[in-house]
């Protein structure tokens, strides 16, 4: 059972999101990572609907 575990724990690929986070503004950002752990794409949804993309390089 604990190889199973194991396996079931690790991916050969990046996952969906790298984080979700809230701001004082009721926005809610979540982050995706794009290329290793060196570039993450942002994006921003206020609380109205809109949502807007930024591209950081870490």
């Amino acid at each position: 059972m604990d190889t199973h575990r194991r396996r079931a724990s690790l991916s050969a690929k990046w996952p969906a999101l790298a984080a979700l986070k809230t701001d004082d503004q009721d926005r809610l950002w979540v982050t995706t990572i794009i290329s290793g752990l060196s570039q993450y794409r942002w994006f921003v949804f206020e609380s109205y609907g809109e949502a807007r993309r930024y591209k950081l390089n870490y």
